[in-house]
């Protein structure tokens, strides 16, 4: 059930991730693929050079798309390697440069989100999910890159993409809720700088 009309505030939520997996899930299956897990191994998974991922998927059988793709550090590299390289994987469009265009644009009620990424155009010392969640999380400054992109794991993991400084950046540890966000990002890209 809808709180709000739809463009009157930004919620990150994972509904709309799981919805969107639902939709692509059903037209999978009209295209001939097992469904939505089969068809991201195919079409975009392995293309990029991954080894195959383990989905956390949910009583029904279904994969949740919101969290839990249980892979290697170099295969979440790809990803990000991919959108820093506008959809091309050594030389092939693999994904098209007008969808990685859209979905690191930002959206109407948030500078710093696109389509299912962040990103690091507008400073906020604190950023939230949404104006009532109680979780914050830390930037103790702003971005050093211009348009970094960002994946942003429960507890702390992270992928960061900054296309200006040619990086992509892999962070995973423990769960800590008070990670800066702009510790990694900023320390790299000033050391590129540096060479």
């Amino acid at each position: 059930q809808a709180v709000d009309d739809p463009g009157q505030e930004f919620a990150y939520g994972n509904a709309m991730s799981q919805t969107l997996a639902i939709v692509i899930d059903r037209q999978a299956r009209a295209m001939g693929f097992e469904g939505y897990q089969h068809f991201l191994e195919r079409k975009l998974w392995c293309p990029l050079g991954n080894t195959s991922a383990e989905l956390w998927v949910d009583p029904s059988g279904m994969p949740r798309a919101y969290a839990g793709i249980h892979t290697g550090i170099y295969d979440w590299a790809r990803i990000g390697e991919v959108i820093r390289n506008n959809g091309r994987v050594v030389g092939e469009q693999v994904i098209p440069e007008l969808w990685i265009d859209e979905m690191t644009s930002p959206s109407a009620m948030n500078p710093n989100y696109g389509f299912h990424v962040w990103l690091g155009r507008t400073w906020e010392p604190e950023r939230r999910y949404s104006r009532s969640s109680d979780i914050t999380i830390v930037h103790s400054e702003p971005f050093d890159a211009r348009a970094n992109i960002f994946f942003d794991g429960f507890g702390g993991q992270r992928e960061y993409v900054l296309p200006t400084h040619r990086l992509t950046i892999v962070r995973t540890g423990l769960i800590n809720l008070k990670y800066d966000d702009a510790r990694i990002p900023n320390l790299l890209a000033r050391a590129v700088e540096q060479q």
